[in-house]
Order: C-alpha cells, then structure tokens, then sequence
C-alpha cells in the first residue's frame, strides 16, 4: 500500500474512533443532508486526519455542499489590512 493512501484509510480510521465523527460519516456515506453545522464540524476536525482533497470528497456526498469555496470560507474578498 502507498504511504498516501496508508495515510488516507488510518485518517479515516481514526475519525470513525470519535462518535460525532463516526456519525457523521455515515449519514455522508448514506448521502443523507449534514447540514450546514454538521460540514463545518466534519471540516473542522477532519482536516486534522486527511488532505484537502479527500476532505472535500466526503463533503461532496452532502448533495447541499457548495464545493471547496463553500466550505473553507474563500469568498474572493480580501482581508481588510490594518494601517500601519
């Protein structure tokens, strides 16, 4: 097995060790609708586990996720910089 992929399925494995997490990915799995709260908890602690695009490829089992710009905040306006 390839060290990504190693990577990939003990990630996985450790988040189903969580309960919350556990649940989660099986209503993912199960395509059911998370929720607006329920992605941003997956987002939040999964990309602790797996890399960016494995991440967005569980959000994208929950027919209402908007893509990555959806979940990690890129909205395309800049950060309001503090004068010097």
């Amino acid at each position: 097995m390839a060290t990504a992929e190693k990577q990939k399925a003990s990630g996985e494995e450790q988040l189903r060790r969580n309960g919350m997490m556990a649940h989660l990915m099986e209503a993912l799995e199960k395509g059911t609708d998370i929720g607006h709260y329920g992605r941003l908890v997956f987002a939040m602690v999964a990309h602790h586990f797996m890399d960016e695009d494995t991440l967005v490829g569980w959000l994208q089992k929950d027919k209402d996720f908007d893509g990555p710009a959806g979940a990690f905040g890129e909205t395309g306006v800049e950060p309001a910089v503090p004068a010097a």
